[in-house]
């Protein structure tokens, strides 16, 4: 009798593991889908954020002068950033975001590419999504200082209103959008 109970332990213990296994396996494919589908969205976006980066900086917001002058003792020389010789703080606020933007999306990208993950999914995915966020805010860095540097003085209360309601709007909307998207995935 004791070798009954002992056998059917045995078996009990193996269908355990087995379907332990089982649910690991389906997990992990259910994981990689998404997986594929995160990095495909968020290479597309970075190849974006990327070429957007690189735009700005080689065309300067405001352009460049169109020709060499000199007038009142400074020198406007043709090909230069007309923003970085009338706001040269703001340009430089605008060049390193641009830069920094662009010096995270091209390392987003070699992650994606080479599949430099770690072998947790949430892990893969919350680096996948820190390295987006990196990638965003100097971009909003550079947005800011280039509408500083080329918004006239008496319009930049107007502006920082608008843009505080925005911010504040979005605060309040994003809420009810994440309630809304967590009601609908739990149902």
């Amino acid at each position: 009798m004791a070798k009954a109970g002992a056998k059917k332990d045995e078996e009990a213990t193996a269908v355990s593991i087995d379907t332990e296994r089982e649910s690991r396996k389906d997990r992990e494919e259910a994981n990689q889908g998404w997986i594929e589908r995160d990095v495909d969205f968020v290479m597309v976006i970075v190849t974006f954020i990327a070429t957007v980066a690189f735009q700005a900086g080689t065309n300067p917001p405001g352009g460049v002068w169109q020709e060499d002058k000199k007038v009142n003792g400074t020198d406007y020389i043709a090909g230069k950033s007309i923003m970085g010789t009338k706001s040269p703080s703001e340009y430089i606020k605008f060049m390193v975001g641009v830069t920094v933007c662009l010096a995270f999306s091209v390392i987003q990208l070699i992650v994606m590419l080479f599949n430099w993950y770690l072998k947790s999914w949430s892990i893969r995915r919350a680096i996948l999504y820190m390295l987006m966020l990196l990638t965003i805010t100097p971009m909003v860095v550079a947005f800011w200082s280039s509408l500083l540097a080329l918004t006239p003085a008496d319009l930049m209360t107007e502006i920082k209103a608008g843009f505080w309601s925005v911010i504040g709007v979005s605060l309040i909307v994003l809420p009810f959008v994440l309630l809304y998207y967590l009601t609908k995935k739990c149902l």
